[in-house]
């Protein structure tokens, strides 16, 4: 089902507390929530392309897989959209959210897309 090559998807943060609001860093190897209308299949591999104005490395890249779907009628009123696991080989994108993460000294305390 899943051996098409991965679609490229850009994602372009440009404040610290949206990237931490989007950050899953409960997962494995961290990942990030997608709000978007766009539909998506569990499994489903992308190629994420991260911006970000806040952070020294303006772009990072590297493999993910979608392993969280938030319909669009969410019964406690979450953002419709999609959560994506950053594949091991991904440091680049780790980096990238730690870095972001850092300098929001509350983001324990930001409302997240997913927990």
């Amino acid at each position: 089902m899943h051996n098409t090559p991965p679609a490229i998807l850009r994602l372009v943060f440009r404040s610290s507390q949206a990237l931490a609001a989007s950050a899953m860093p409960f997962l494995q190897h961290q990942g990030l929530f997608i709000p978007s209308a766009r539909r998506v299949d569990m499994g489903q591999r992308f190629f994420i392309v991260l911006q970000s104005d806040v952070v020294d490395v303006p772009e990072a890249a590297g493999l993910a897989t979608v392993c969280w779907i938030t319909p669009e009628a969410c019964s406690d009123g979450r953002s419709r959209g999609f959560g994506v696991h950053f594949d091991p080989s991904a440091t680049a994108l780790r980096q990238m959210l730690a870095e972001a993460l850092a300098q929001v000294p509350e983001a324990r305390q930001v409302v997240s897309h997913t927990l």
